[in-house]
Order: C-alpha cells, then sequence, then structure tokens
C-alpha cells in the first residue's frame, strides 16, 4: 500500500483490486446509477442545459431541456454498465493471477 503527500496531509492509495473489492461489495445497481448517472450523466446534462442557456438566451426550447435531462443520464447509465464490465474483467483477471501466483508458490 502506497502512501501518497498531499502536502501536509497523507493519502492512502490502496491497489486496484482492494477499491474494487470494495465498491464492487456495494453491487451493481448501486454503482451504475452512483457513478454512471449521478456522476456522469447527471453533471453532463446540467453543463450541457447551462450552455445552451447562455448561448441561446431567451429562446430556450423546452423541449431540449427534456432531452437534455433524458438522454445524458441514459448515456451516464451505459457508460456506469461499461465500466462495471471492465471492472469486474480486470477484477477477475487479477484474482485468478493472485491465485495461480499463490499456487505456484505452494507447490
Amino acid at each position: 500500500m502506497a502512501i501518497i503527500s498531499n502536502g501536509t496531509r497523507k493519502l492512502r492509495k490502496a491497489p486496484h483490486t482492494t477499491r474494487w473489492a470494495q465498491v464492487r461489495a456495494q453491487g451493481k445497481s448501486h454503482f451504475v446509477w452512483y457513478y454512471g448517472v449521478l456522476g456522469v450523466g447527471l453533471p453532463i446534462a446540467i453543463f450541457k442545459i447551462v450552455f445552451d442557456l447562455y448561448h441561446k438566451g431567451e429562446g430556450f426550447p423546452i423541449l431540449s431541456l427534456i432531452m437534455n435531462l433524458i438522454l445524458f443520464p441514459i448515456f451516464g447509465l451505459l457508460v456506469g454498465f461499461l465500466t462495471w464490465t471492465i471492472s469486474e474483467r480486470r477484477y477477475k483477471r487479477r484474482q485468478k493471477s493472485r491465485d495461480s501466483e499463490q499456487i505456484g508458490r505452494v507447490v
């Protein structure tokens, strides 16, 4: 476990496998909603709405607002599922690799 100095505060950075095990324990649906929809989809939607309001001024169509609030969270949902799938594959590959290394040491 590496210790990273951040000014006066020291942060401990856990290995990827340990961090993913903690995130994984919360479940797939929590990850997809929290990291995908709330972490990616809604911030992009809000940014796009603010951007459109700034550039379009008073003539901002309500349909554009609704589409941003629907499409970007769906995009976040897809990003969450994709990230979960990729992270699970990496985690299982590392676990398998670690298990085979431990078996090799015992024999």
